[in-house]
């Protein structure tokens, strides 16, 4: 998800929920229904998804008639963050329900393309 409160204590402090901030997926995709937010996910040809960036890539540039054998995109910034409270963690899944329900969608999309490469590469 994107936004300026990237963690539950930032959305805590909002004082209330900005659905774009908490449900992005959701609200963008089905405008708040879950159910139009995951039948626009298969009009995509493409679905990306930030842990698998090279994967997203290769897919990309597959759909677009091109090769991409080497975009190396590794970031780990996970250094970076405050681990989270338990009650943090609780909000922010309470908060998401609906968006990882879309996020689970589009992992099984991502997962049918790495299907597919292995069908292709065999004779």
């Amino acid at each position: 998800m994107s936004g300026e409160n990237n963690n539950a204590s930032g959305l805590m402090k909002m004082g209330g929920v900005d659905p774009e901030a908490c449900c992005e997926y959701v609200e963008i995709l089905g405008g708040g229904d879950v159910d139009v937010a995951l039948s626009a996910l298969e009009l995509f040809d493409v679905v990306g998804i930030t842990e698998q960036m090279n994967e997203t890539i290769a897919e990309i540039s597959k759909v677009m008639g091109r090769n991409a054998t080497n975009f190396p995109h590794e970031k780990n910034n996970a250094q970076n963050k405050k681990p989270w409270s338990v009650e943090e963690r609780a909000l922010a899944e309470k908060l998401t329900r609906k968006d990882q329900i879309i996020y689970r969608a589009a992992l099984k999309l991502a997962e049918s393309w790495d299907s597919n490469k292995d069908k292709e590469k065999k004779p």
